[in-house]
């Protein structure tokens, strides 16, 4: 009993004074932590949490209803946006050339690549607004085929047959995936049940990639960042489906194969262009499109063959806010998804992969990618990537790792996307557990500053979303204001403040861009 007292009492001095003990492991040579609970630092934890340049930043908003950057904050705002110099002049030239001579006659597309920080249009459908707002636009721009979570734009429903490949965890062979890292087949369907079976496709695997050069890196790859077992969440088809009209099943007749799609759009969609997006279309490949709850038909495109790739465009007229899609092929075709636009000003387009940290990207057939953004005229790439490497970052051995991999990536990407500007944004503050309190995770800063130095080396603007929300624990302030969740993710509101703030820290070096050539 005497022993157990003793043993007792040395737990709760080490828990009062809370000290981290390292040692040197003799059988790997690594170097360990132990962090006994904090007693104090538990009872005391919503002082330690408050971040008073959190509380500051987030009191202009407090008091409005809708979010938008103040006029005043010009000078701290543009602190958060690095545009480094590159040969010729700066990151974000090219994509500010085409705003100001491209946008008024076409449409200038922005491809915001990003993980479950981003799926169903979220941050990205601001971001969309702000632009249109000034520049322009329709439409809500790329839709896939069919997605793991609902569309703040829209609900959807799809036949039971749809097989879903994409560059992070079920590989489509022959890499020419459409610039999202989606392409869409018939199939079974268990993808959409949690199955991830690999199953073999009827596109013949391509030896060599024609559009990887002598001497190209190798692309990253996320299943490493662990050091053994991926750690990342797994892109599962579990959802529940919330639709107001449902498409029917799939129906396979005799030399024919079928699929539909059905989107019910909310009333704020408006669009006058529809674009059928396609690799291989198969033989006798048609699609009817339609007005799904009047039943009345669009138009019937007959999918043809294109290099490197299928575009088909309808003008749409209708009021109506329910679209189908039903295909008849004579194979088993390549589908993309589908564009809803106008015919000019910006569009932005939500490429988010759940649990993507971005490497896949690489993946995708390097000349088939870089035609797709020469194509559609993408001029700004958004890389929005960073949360889930957090949970293998457990050392200071990680963050090389780390910055070998985001200097592959953007390094890669820039690479692919040769008339294009691309501008990452870096993860905000994330909250861990650490001895019974809620604190930042203990590298995020060190890892923000690892993705920011492998951007600007490598001819990438870069937006500081650690610092804007103002740095170590400032996540804390956020969630209690209900604009994130503790672990990083932005809620409503804050989604509002984080697109509105990058908006005005582009429009800020846009202004400076557009006064250096008068």
């Amino acid at each position: 009993m005497l022993s157990i007292l003793i043993v007792n009492g040395i737990f709760l001095v080490f828990a009062l004074t809370g000290p981290d003990f390292t040692f040197v492991s003799p059988l790997d040579g690594e170097e360990y932590a132990i962090s006994f609970p904090d007693v104090k630092e538990s009872l005391f934890k919503s002082a330690q949490q408050n971040n008073e340049n959190a509380e500051n930043f987030l009191s202009k908003y407090e008091d409005s209803d809708e979010p938008a950057a103040r006029e005043e904050e010009q000078v701290q705002t543009n602190g958060y946006l690095t545009d480094p110099d590159i040969e010729g002049g700066k990151a974000l030239d090219s994509f500010f050339e085409a705003l100001q001579n491209e946008s008024p006659q076409k449409i200038v597309r922005i491809a915001h690549y990003g993980d479950s920080q981003i799926e169903g249009d979220r941050i990205t459908s601001h971001i969309r607004d702000l632009f249109r707002e000034r520049f322009g636009g329709e439409g809500i721009g790329y839709v896939p085929v069919d997605d793991i979570t609902d569309n703040v734009n829209y609900y959807r429903s799809t036949s039971e047959n749809w097989e879903r490949y994409n560059v992070f965890n079920n590989a489509y062979k022959s890499g020419k995936y459409s610039l999202s890292g989606l392409v869409f087949k018939y199939g079974t369907g268990k993808t959409k049940n949690g199955d991830k079976e690999k199953k073999e496709n009827d596109t013949p695997e391509e030896k060599e990639d024609p559009g990887t050069k002598p001497g190209d890196e190798p692309a990253p790859d996320s299943s490493g960042l662990s050091g053994t077992r991926s750690l990342f969440l797994a892109d599962s088809y579990n959802f529940y489906r919330r639709t107001l009209v449902t498409a029917g099943s799939e129906s396979k007749g005799k030399g024919a194969m079928k699929g539909s799609v059905s989107l019910n759009l909310t009333s704020r969609v408006r669009f006058s262009n529809i674009k059928v997006f396609y690799g291989n279309p198969g033989k006798n490949s048609e699609v009817r499109i339609s007005d799904q709850k009047t039943g009345s038909e669009i138009t019937t495109l007959q999918l043809t063959p294109s290099d490197p790739f299928g575009l088909k465009t309808v003008r749409f007229n209708g009021s109506g806010n329910t679209v189908r899609f039903d295909f008849k092929t004579g194979g088993n075709p390549e589908i993309y998804g589908f564009f809803l636009d106008g015919d000019k000003g910006v569009q932005v387009d939500n490429f988010a992969i759940r649990g993507h940290s971005g490497d896949g990207l690489l993946k995708i057939n390097r000349q088939f990618l870089e035609e797709q953004y020469e194509k559609l005229n993408v001029k700004l790439i958004i890389l929005q990537y960073g949360m889930n490497v957090m949970p293998t970052v457990k050392k200071e051995k990680d963050l090389e790792r780390v910055k070998k991999y985001y200097t592959s990536l953007f390094s890669g990407m820039r690479k692919r996307a040769k008339g294009a500007s691309i501008l990452v944004i870096g993860p905000g503050d994330m909250g861990v557990i650490r001895r019974g309190s809620n604190v930042s995770h203990p590298y995020i800063g060190r890892v923000v500053e690892i993705i920011k130095q492998a951007a600007t080396e490598n001819g990438c603007a870069f937006w500081d979303t650690y610092q804007l929300m103002g740095g170590e624990n400032s996540i804390m302030a956020w969630a209690q204001k209900g604009y994130a969740a503790r672990d990083g993710h932005f809620i409503n509101r804050g989604q509002k403040i984080v697109a509105a703030e990058m908006f005005k820290g582009l429009m800020d070096s846009y202004k400076f861009y557009t006064e250096k050539r008068k």
